[in-house]
């Protein structure tokens, strides 16, 4: 992925572009402090959704919900709650 640049022609007629900076390979210090922020974002998200299927897990185990009570309230499909439980 490039950032949007400016091309121009050069003295000698080749074309140069100016600031391009591939963003793919992490080579751009600007972008250092979003990549943190993504990673740090992601970790969190990683800990509600683990949070999350323990719930789930645990409301099923409890019997205080079924398994299709708790599909229809979380999205999941009542064959990943099942598996879910089992561990």
């Amino acid at each position: 992925m490039w950032t949007r640049s400016k091309i121009r022609a050069g003295p000698n007629g080749q074309l140069r572009v100016g600031a391009a900076r591939n963003l793919e390979g992490g080579h751009d210090l600007q972008h250092a402090p979003n990549a943190s922020k993504t990673a740090a974002a992601d970790a969190e998200r990683l800990g509600y959704e683990a949070g999350r299927q323990a719930l789930v897990a645990d409301a099923h185990r409890s019997g205080l919900l079924d398994v299709f009570e708790l599909a229809s309230l979380t999205g999941l499909t009542p064959e990943h709650i099942r598996k879910m439980t089992r561990g």
